[in-house]
């Protein structure tokens, strides 16, 4: 982000201008008069759309972004990883099908859930990219408009990347995260479709003092992959959070077949966390 603030301040800097003072009895106001024309400023606006693209989406495509290979599928992988082991203790099916993580990652199934992920990240990111070029053309575009003082543009451009720094590492954050949660999922509802068990997702709340009680409610409980679904596509509930999902064996009726691991999980709560009586 700081590589599009250095980019947008280059172009400030290279628009020529000069200074009018307009003078009305004992009131005079100094404006900035830029020397650019239409084509000047389309041509502006495609080196900003080109700058940022550049930067917030450098490698290319799904597969290839900055954020996609040193971020996500790592995350991904290790979500990935995380399920296989905690299910090959619980499944002498599972352990049988695939022994080792190997199995899974160089499969086709595996690489076809991957693909969905990084194709989600992509267009999330082509979102960012778009929101970025709208708000430094309107700083620039309209600060040069305006007549305002070169140096105040300058200073709107220097605040608005350092807003867009904290958006891009919580938009960053989630998003890893987010991959490593989407991975345990998936991996658990293609044991269930595959081999035929039946299993639910564990939520852990972090149980901190900034968890929210939409969150530590649900600590301990078990839920469908459908619910875990439409619970982390709903907004704000992604955003900073710091839960957890646990591959859990349960019965035809949905009881987990080591019910201990339910009381451990409780157990697992801080004073002030005791929302058994609280509805979701």
């Amino acid at each position: 982000m700081k590589r599009i603030g250095e980019g947008m301040h280059a172009i400030l800097k290279r628009q020529h201008y000069k200074v009018i003072t307009l003078n009305a009895g004992t009131f005079s106001q100094t404006k900035y008069q830029f020397n650019v024309d239409e084509l000047t400023m389309d041509a502006m606006g495609m080196e900003i759309d080109n700058l940022i693209d550049r930067i917030i989406l450098e490698g290319g495509d799904s597969r290839k972004l900055w954020l996609m290979t040193g971020y996500v599928e790592p995350a991904y992988q290790q979500g990935t990883g995380m399920a296989h082991a905690n299910l090959v203790v619980q499944s002498a099916a599972y352990k049988l099908s695939r022994p080792e993580l190997t199995n899974i990652l160089t499969s086709a199934a595996y690489r076809l859930r991957l693909g969905y992920v990084l194709a989600r990240e992509y267009e999330e990111m082509k979102g960012l990219s778009a929101d970025l070029k709208k708000q430094f053309k309107t700083i620039l575009m309209d600060g040069m408009a305006q007549g305002i003082n070169p140096n105040t543009i300058a200073e709107r451009i220097t605040a608005q990347t350092g807003t867009d720094i904290v958006r891009s590492r919580r938009i960053a954050r989630t998003e890893i995260t987010t991959a490593l949660r989407r991975a345990r999922v998936d991996e658990a509802e293609d044991a269930t479709e595959t081999l035929g068990l039946l299993i639910k997702m564990m939520q852990l709340s972090a149980l901190s003092a900034t968890t929210r009680l939409s969150h530590a409610i649900r600590h301990a409980k078990l839920y469908t992959f459908e619910q875990v679904r439409a619970w982390m596509s709903t907004s704000p509930n992604m955003i900073n959070c710091k839960c957890t999902f646990v591959e859990v064996l349960v019965d035809a009726d949905g009881k987990p077949w080591t019910p201990d691991i339910i009381e451990k999980a409780k157990k697992m709560r801080q004073d002030g966390f005791d929302y058994d009586d609280v509805e979701e």
